[in-house]
């Protein structure tokens, strides 16, 4: 299959109804700033009918700014709706690698990270207060071993950066107390 470079107006492009992709405020507003800097660094992904396959917020975002046109791709000829939905589904899910948070930390500002949208947890970043994590912190005394045991309970998510913040505060004023954690899958 073959694409080509395509300028479209914007208002000719048509949202498709079964985008599994939600779009988040925080998201989006992220978009906009980015846009806003660099203009559209990548173009639309869009069928031969103009039915958009990827980038749905750039869409929505295009519109607040009142950009008429918008340089798509366009395939040579129309995908099928198998083809369509595995195609946004690849846009969407496949990307070939992870970050590399030590090259990250070491070359990048903090505040361009974080103003880009990078979390804590997705930096490791092991400086922050655990409180701010969503971790609830129960202490408990064994009656027989009098024993001090601590239950942390946090968000999925966190679990290596939670782990990474006991091992470092996990000293010598923490050596005689027993840790355990246990995930809250809730939101």
């Amino acid at each position: 299959m073959k694409w080509h470079l395509e300028k479209i107006k914007v208002s000719n492009l048509i949202e498709w109804e079964k985008n599994p992709r939600n779009l988040t405020e925080k998201g989006l507003k992220q978009l906009k700033d980015s846009i806003k800097e660099f203009g559209l660094a990548e173009p639309l992904v869009i069928n031969s009918d103009y039915t958009i396959c990827g980038g749905h917020g750039r869409k929505k975002i295009l519109e607040e700014l009142n950009i008429d046109e918008v340089d798509c791709y366009l395939p040579d000829k129309k995908l099928t709706e198998k083809q369509f939905q595995k195609l946004n589904l690849r846009l969407n899910k496949n990307i070939a690698g992870e970050w590399n948070t030590e090259s990250l930390l070491e070359f990048f500002d903090n505040d361009m990270l974080y103003d880009v949208g990078f979390e804590d947890y997705e930096l490791k970043n092991f400086d922050v207060d655990i409180s701010n994590m969503g971790v609830g912190v129960n202490n408990f005394i064994n009656e027989e071993s009098n024993e001090e045991s601590i239950t942390f309970q946090f968000h999925k998510d966190n679990v290596d950066m939670v782990k990474e913040w006991l091992k470092k505060h996990s000293k010598e004023e923490m050596s005689n107390i027993i840790i355990d954690y246990c995930i809250n899958d809730k939101d």
